[in-house]
């Protein structure tokens, strides 16, 4: 398959099953409330608080003390509130983490069918394996960089270096760890299989994995800011006619929840799941077509 033609049938593939695709966006979109209603919560404790008297009864010195401050005008009850709506959150992220792993496995397969929403238990535990993965690649050049920002000085500043080249370099082994993965029935020993990852992506070639992901990458802000303008355009319009700017953000969520996002999900983890299957290809003669 030709880099153009893995793009086209990627940029297809979400509009292959448009009832799924919503229901995609409607889980993504529950997320999204959950969040919008969390920062109210915490956005509208901060901004009933008397700082004139805070400031005249503590020594506040650093963002961080007014944080910590912040943090305990907000009451108990208030809390376990924001508690129960962020572990829900989390749950259903984890949930589409796990369905996105289905939709890498079927691109692998080549499998043009968008998955079911079936299997919530078996997404979850899919979900939490891919998460770990992700933990596992990226802690090591995470540790560094935090190192050296403490450390500071030229120590410092070589280790950022150093921590960002490591940094890098995981998150292209980890893209491809998480599929082959999925591949592999989300069979999470796949993913740590280092000499097999690296040989795929060799077979690939360094070159054409790199690019795709920047070309896929340059789409999806594309996509993004494209419809974002278009939508932000929409809602302004409906804020100057109706006076009321909070529904135009409503509007401007709800629509970039249901329908972008979940576009651009199953675009990008198809794309990626496609390239997957440059490593078959290369056991024959490589076409030049298969040059970017």
């Amino acid at each position: 398959m030709s880099l153009t033609n893995l793009i086209k049938n990627s940029m297809k593939y979400p509009l292959t099953d448009k009832k799924k695709l919503l229901t995609l966006g409607i889980i993504v979109t529950i997320t999204s409330i959950i969040s919008t209603i969390i920062n109210y919560i915490i956005l509208s404790t901060a901004y009933h608080i008397n700082y004139e008297e805070l400031a005249a009864s503590t020594n506040i010195t650093t963002v961080q003390e007014l944080t910590n401050i912040i943090q305990t005008q907000i009451p108990t009850n208030t809390w376990i509130i924001i508690g129960i709506l962020t572990l829900i959150y989390f749950i259903i992220s984890i949930y589409i983490f796990g369905y996105q792993l289905n939709v890498m496995k079927n691109a692998t397969e080549e499998n043009y069918i968008i998955p079911e929403f079936n299997k919530p238990i078996e997404k979850l535990i899919n979900g939490l394996k891919g998460i770990i993965v992700y933990i596992v690649y990226l802690i090591i050049p995470t540790i560094i960089i935090s190192t050296a920002s403490i450390i500071g000085g030229t120590i410092g500043t070589i280790l950022i270096v150093i921590g960002s080249i490591l940094l890098i370099y995981a998150s292209l082994i980890s893209l491809m760890a998480i599929v082959h993965m999925a591949a592999n029935n989300n069979k999470i020993n796949y993913a740590f299989q280092f000499k097999e990852i690296n040989k795929i992506i060799k077979d690939i070639s360094w070159i054409r994995y790199i690019g795709t992901i920047i070309i896929l990458a340059l789409i999806f802000l594309i996509i993004s800011l494209a419809a974002e303008l278009i939508i932000s355009i929409i809602s302004s319009g409906i804020a100057v006619l109706t006076h009321q700017f909070i529904i135009a953000i409503i509007i401007q969520t709800i629509i970039i929840s249901l329908i972008i996002e979940p576009y651009i999900e199953l675009f990008l983890n198809y794309g990626v799941g496609s390239l997957y299957n440059e490593t078959i290809s290369k056991q024959y003669d490589v076409d030049e077509e298969y040059l970017i």
